[in-house]
């Protein structure tokens, strides 16, 4: 519950853009392509974030049991949606703090920056 009263007041922070341009459409695509049934999903507050090509939103689908499972943030980049479980929070957070342009490159690059500084080898 901590984790998504964070990750909404982190989205309220996205500059709002025109919501139905090419690049939400896709992230919209992918991100329910996701969910068990993509058919049942259901999008808020999806907006182009301040980094260009990237786009945070919520969705909210059927699990596998047919029943919504409530709405959950997710974020595009580079043909990829990320949801907080594919790479924990402080991950996520790093991909919202890039949405916000509070961090440059690809979620890729900095994931891989975090594993370096936190692998002692």
């Amino acid at each position: 519950m901590k984790r998504t009263i964070i990750a909404l007041a982190l989205l309220a922070g996205c500059s709002p853009q025109d919501s139905d341009s090419a690049l939400v459409a896709k992230a919209k695509e992918v991100a329910a392509d996701r969910a068990p049934d993509p058919s049942s999903a259901k999008f808020t507050d999806v907006r182009e974030c301040d980094k260009p090509g990237m786009v945070m939103g919520r969705i909210n689908a059927k699990n596998a049991l047919g029943a919504y499972a409530g709405s959950a943030p997710f974020f595009y980049e580079n043909g990829k949606a990320w949801l907080p479980e594919d790479l924990g929070m402080k991950e996520f957070m790093i991909g919202i703090d890039r949405c916000l342009g509070k961090r440059s490159g690809s979620i890729d690059d900095s994931l891989l920056n975090l594993i370096n500084e936190t692998d002692p080898t």
